[in-house]
């Protein structure tokens, strides 16, 4: 199941961590790095919210110039649709689908045509949605509203997609729910934490909408490997003509139905799974249960009354009726079609009810272009070639660029095969000498080791959680002293590998997210999500001086949440993914200054993660929430003037009927320095605005960059991916430029219309 990106809270460090004596001493023979743990700086008096605040930050004697913008690399590319829940609705003959990314529920008509996409606005929705339900009285849809900060919320829907009111119940994990003929609802309350003495159940609750509570009015469930036992729960569904309840355990890989009251009565016939279940549904009258198999890419097909084989259908693939990654959740329609959906290769498949494949929507398909970015986590540059390689957490790829910005190559997507398959990578590093790609393939807690030709060098890290062998949503990755350095933040340690092999070579104790070495010392710093703050070791592990740089807080040179650090011409820069700026330090601990703040422009930020920088000392800044790279020189030039730039639009030509994939260009020019360009575009038919945030036709006019290319930063190219195009519409297109000193150029317009 997809697993939510963690919001770590803020701790102190706790004290000295002893090792597990399963994984051994704590350095292993021949270990160049001690495992130490961090020792606080002095800390100031507690602050009002319980955060605790140094005393005022040592601001630098010398004169520090701030970086200067230099342009930006990418479009932002968030794909149509990340497709992860399914429901059917009968009142609405709708088949509706979850984007788990874009944070929308999509509307199909039963031949597949995008409706139209509703959701609550980022300000009051709760998480991701998962888990759908939906009244069969009224076809009120329920949502699956949730992330690790706040647990157990369902979100109600009128069949329209007008919010109503949220419910906020006893479950800790409900990614799978499902809805009786009498209104109750049932969630399966199941995750890798739940054990013996929490075990994962089936709750099933009584909803108030005046009131907005849900009351649990029976649970059932119990943990094991044994009959009617379950282990974790990942599918629900309810069969309306008996009230028996299917419910899917991954772990043992098998189907348990029990009756209304939670009795166990029967399994579906064993054997047939591969692994990795992800969603069970129910046709209550022709009798057959289907049950989503993801690693074996199949759908499983079940008499439902007796637990029966029938086989199956699907496969592993991009091709038709294939999934990537496999399926996740299931639904059947008011014709006993088969609804999937297919999160990998970004769509929903349909099937007849013997698995005949019949299509894949959306249609055309909205997949996310080579060039564009989404949630781009780090950056890395490639010596021999000067390309710039960037890792996605949202399109599961790595991709490159020429240092003009032009796109150069995409490799990967979501699944779990290597060497090109990933889950949430959040880190890339090119090992120097080799450059072999070491991957963070974080939610598979891995690491993926790929050669200069993409091919797999190795992995590191095992499913099952060996200590020998173990991660746990490592982030970031770097190079020094002949090692390589993993911040493994959730495992609480930053991880020292050799270089050649990847064989664990020491550890330091610290929750790290990020890591730099210093390139002349040796030292080691590492940024901690947790502790908020940076802490200093020797190269050999042992206690740098300064210990600790900067603080917990909001104010200047201090940190919300560190994500990554470099370390350029002897300054230590320092992204802040919460506060929206790059901070810099001397290695002394002296803070020289920050630039950077929230925004969308040039030298704006929205959730800063990785950088690095190139033999010239210009730094690139992973603008994860803004789907971007942006470049700063160190060197410092003429920074600004009052000239605003202009823009032209090449393609399409003006009343042309353009084919898929529909792609807006033009050319920016500028005296000084391009910055980016910004793109508006409207359905002259429904007079709806692209929003390409969310992948969603909206009611407000937004506009959103374009991805721009071109050596000369004052006479560039862009390039407008427009994902969301229909066949046989038109569009109307609005672009202005905006330089690199945030002057904002004149608009131009175009329309344009779309063919079958």
């Amino acid at each position: 199941m997809p697993v939510v990106p963690l919001r770590v809270p803020a701790t102190l460090p706790a004290p000295p961590r002893r090792r597990n004596p399963r994984r051994g001493a704590l350095i292993a023979a021949g270990a160049v790095a001690v495992i130490v743990s961090p020792v606080l700086a002095s800390a100031g008096p507690a602050a009002a919210d319980g955060e605790r605040t140094a005393g005022p930050v040592q601001v630098a004697a010398l004169t520090w110039t701030k970086p200067t913008f230099v342009r930006t690399i990418g479009a932002r590319g968030s794909a149509g649709l990340y497709a992860w829940g399914v429901a059917y609705n009968p009142v609405t003959n709708q088949t509706l689908v979850g984007d788990y990314r874009n944070f929308q529920i999509r509307r199909f008509s039963s031949g597949g045509t995008l409706l139209g996409s509703f959701y609550r606005p980022a300000s009051s929705r709760r998480g991701v949605p998962e888990g759908l339900a939906v009244d069969p009285r009224d076809g009120s849809v329920y949502v699956s509203d949730h992330s690790k900060d706040n647990r157990g919320y369902v979100a109600k829907f009128s069949k329209d997609g007008k919010f109503i009111c949220e419910f906020k119940l006893t479950s800790t994990y409900q990614a799978w729910m499902a809805m009786d003929a009498n209104g109750y609802l049932y969630v399966s309350d199941s995750h890798v934490w739940h054990n013996s003495t929490n075990p994962p159940q089936v709750r099933k609750y009584s909803l108030n909408d005046t009131t907005a509570t849900a009351t649990e009015v029976a649970h059932f469930g119990s943990y094991g490997s044994g009959v009617g036992e379950i282990r974790q729960i990942t599918g629900l569904a309810i069969d309306d003509k008996t009230g028996k309840i299917a419910v899917a355990d991954t772990i043992n890989k098998k189907v348990n139905v029990y009756d209304g009251s939670g009795r166990f009565q029967y399994t579906f016939a064993g054997g047939v799974f591969k692994g990795d279940l992800r969603g069970v549904a129910i046709n209550a009258s022709s009798r057959v249960a289907y049950v989503v198999d993801a690693s074996a890419g199949q759908v499983e097909r079940f008499n439902v009354d007796t637990g029966a084989s029938l086989g199956h259908f699907g496969s592993l693939g991009t091709g038709a009726g294939q999934f990537a990654d496999g399926g996740r959740q299931i639904a059947i329609d008011g014709s006993g079609n088969v609804w999937v959906a297919d999160y990998g290769n970004t769509r929903v498949l349909k099937f007849t009810a013997t698995g005949g494949f019949i299509g894949a929507y959306p249609n055309p398909p909205q997949n996310a272009p080579k060039g564009s970015l989404a949630l781009v986590r780090d950056v890395a540059i490639q010596p021999s070639t000067r390309q710039i390689f960037t890792i996605e957490q949202d399109n599961h790829r790595m991709q490159a660029f020429r240092p003009d910005g032009t796109p150069a190559g995409m490799w990967g997507r979501r699944g779990t095969t290597p060497p090109l398959g990933f889950n949430y990578p959040r880190g890339l590093g090119i090992q120097p000498g080799s450059e072999r790609f070491w991957i963070s393939n974080t939610t598979e807690h891995q690491m993926r080791v790929l050669n200069k030709d993409k091919s797999l060098a190795f992995n590191l890290g095992l499913p099952s959680g060996s200590p020998a062998n173990h991660y746990n949503e490592p982030i970031d990755v770097e190079f020094g002293n002949g090692q390589v350095y993993v911040g493994d933040d959730a495992d609480r340690n930053v991880k020292i590998l050799n270089a050649q092999t990847g064989q664990e070579e020491g550890r330091l104790n610290v929750a790290g997210a990020g890591v730099a070495v210093d390139p002349a010392t040796g030292d080691i710093f590492v940024s901690s999500w947790r502790d908020r703050r940076i802490y200093h070791y020797t190269k050999n592990g042992g206690q740098g001086s300064p210990a600790v740089i900067g603080s917990a807080g909001t104010g200047a040179g201090q940190f919300q949440k560190p994500w990554d650090i470099d370390i350029v011409g002897g300054i230590i820069y320092v992204t802040d993914a919460t506060r929206n700026v790059l901070v810099a330090y001397e290695r002394d601990g002296t803070f020289l200054g920050e630039l950077g703040s929230a925004g969308t422009r040039p030298g704006q930020f929205n959730n800063p993660s990785g950088l690095t920088h190139d033999a010239a000392g210009k730094i690139y800044v992973a603008d994860a929430g803004n789907d971007r790279l942006q470049v700063f020189d160190t060197k410092g030039w003429v920074k600004s003037d009052a000239n605003p730039p202009s823009v032209s639009i090449a393609a399409p030509g003006a009343g042309a009927t353009v084919g898929f994939p529909v792609t807006i260009t033009g050319s920016v020019t500028d005296n000084l320095r391009n910055g980016t360009v910004e793109v508006a575009v409207q359905d002259r038919k429904t007079k709806l605005w692209w929003d390409g945030r969310i992948a969603t036709w909206s009611a407000t006019k937004v506009y959103i960059n374009a991805g721009i290319k071109g050596g000369d930063i004052r006479n560039q190219q862009w390039w407008f991916p427009l994902i969301g195009a229909q066949a046989r519409a038109g569009y109307a297109v609005s672009v202005r430029g905006v330089d690199g000193a945030g002057n904002i150029g004149s608009v131009v317009t175009r329309s344009f219309n779309t063919g079958s």
